[in-house]
């Protein structure tokens, strides 16, 4: 997302502040992880695709604020990078991450269903997803042939809002 209004939307959703660690998945060209870092978030960016995670390496050069994981999202083991940033960075006081992400299409209901019921991990989830997936994930109505057990897990385990 190259859109600097959009991240700041973004960023304002999840309530982002410094001090706050944040899982990227999928960061791309690193547009949102610089909006991230200019907020003094620690991030935790996630990237499939070796080139992209060596592109956003090279532009954000070495910062203890950025740790980019070239991993599968959906292989990505949260509690084992999330809980020893977490307990640093405490103070004595349980620290929660939030999630803040341009979600890729393709990952969207898998990484809700992996994501989603983390509540020990995540205080905030906020995704930008493209309008079918949003859809698809927040405003099926159980009367329909597109309620799917997918939205039963999301109104479970949330408390959505939809920005169209």
């Amino acid at each position: 997302m190259l859109n600097a209004r959009v991240n700041e939307e973004l960023m304002a959703a999840a309530g982002v502040e410094e001090g706050d660690v944040v899982l990227e998945i999928g960061p791309g060209t690193g547009s949102l992880t610089a909006a991230l870092l200019a907020a003094g978030a620690t991030v935790v960016a996630v990237e499939k695709d070796k080139h992209m995670a060596t592109l956003v390496r090279d532009r954000f050069g070495s910062t203890e604020q950025l740790k980019v994981i070239e991993e599968d999202i959906t292989k990505f083991h949260v509690h084992s990078h999330f809980l020893p940033i977490l307990e640093e960075k405490s103070c004595g006081t349980k620290k929660y991450a939030k999630v803040v992400s341009n979600l890729p299409f393709n990952v969207s209901t898998e990484v809700v269903k992996q994501i989603l019921p983390m509540g020990d991990v995540f205080s905030v989830m906020v995704l930008m997803l493209q309008d079918e997936a949003a859809l698809r994930l927040a405003n099926a109505s159980i009367q329909t042939p597109e309620y799917r057990p997918i939205n039963v897990f999301v109104n479970f385990y949330s408390g959505k809002r939809v920005f169209l």
